[in-house]
């Protein structure tokens, strides 16, 4: 693995693939209630009744209710937006990519708003992408029915009629997807604990041969001269001295020294 890479894996590289990420989906939430709100205030503002008309007042007043709750989901989820993205794009000034032979990165700014407004974030995300688009959709059989109401009432229960299933797809679609995302989520933690796992292992065994052959060089020596014996009164122009040690574990290990002038 190239070293740019592994200095991803760590706990600075690990903050900042959290910050991008929270920095994304607050950018897509915010751009999507932006096109939602300017649609359904469009509607309130630019639409016109015929007159005098037959759609039934009900009809009406719940294209009004839909149309202001479309407005109100996807203008919060605008305003978390607002707030968060100045603080994300400063801290974002402080990311720089790793380069080969860099062992280290910079850690994420403290004023970075990822993780003390992640509940923010996953809420901005959850009413623009799951609430705000359902409230879309039933805002469009409605504005049928109010539209074509004086025109063709089959065309409204066409509109209707397809609208229901694709819903129904939707929210499957939305069920089915977050089980799969955290399915990966969870088997790619899983891949890492494996691998911090077996990296710890790897080392305990490592630290556990180093302490065993540290023990048995330590180990006191029984020493025996085979030619001569040294003594304190040992002098240069001996001739060469052989010795053999012999350790308790290894009793074939054998140091000779040669003494010369």
């Amino acid at each position: 693995m190239p070293n740019s890479l592994k200095i991803l894996e760590t706990k600075e590289g690990i903050q900042w693939r959290n910050f991008h990420y929270a920095h994304a989906k607050l950018q897509m939430t915010t751009r999507t209630s932006t096109f939602l709100v300017a649609f359904g205030t469009g509607i309130l503002t630019s639409y016109q009744f015929n007159s005098p008309t037959a759609v039934p007042s009900f009809v009406v007043s719940l294209l009004s209710v839909n149309s202001v709750i479309l407005i109100a989901l996807h203008a919060f989820s605008v305003i978390i937006g607002t707030c968060l993205l100045p603080n994300f794009q400063v801290a974002k000034e402080e990311y720089v990519a790793p380069q080969e032979g860099q062992t280290k990165m910079n850690a994420v700014p403290s004023f970075s708003p990822h993780e003390q407004y992640s509940r923010f974030i996953k809420a901005s995300q959850r009413i623009s992408n799951v609430f705000g688009l359902l409230i879309f959709l039933l805002e469009v059989p409605l504005v049928a029915w109010v539209k074509f109401w004086d025109v063709s009432q089959t065309a409204c229960i066409a509109c209707t009629a397809i609208t229901i299933p694709i819903m129904a797809l939707f929210v499957i679609f939305i069920w089915y997807f977050n089980l799969k995302y955290k399915t990966h989520i969870y088997h790619t933690r899983q891949i890492l604990i494996d691998e911090v796992e077996e990296e710890y292992k790897s080392r305990s065994q490592e630290s556990l041969h180093v302490i065993h052959n540290f023990n048995q060089v330590h180990q006191m020596p029984k020493i025996v001269s085979r030619r001569h014996s040294l003594d304190a009164n040992f002098r240069p122009g001996s001739p060469p001295c052989h010795l053999e040690m012999k350790f308790h574990s290894q009793p074939s290990l054998t140091l000779e020294t040669v003494f010369e002038e």
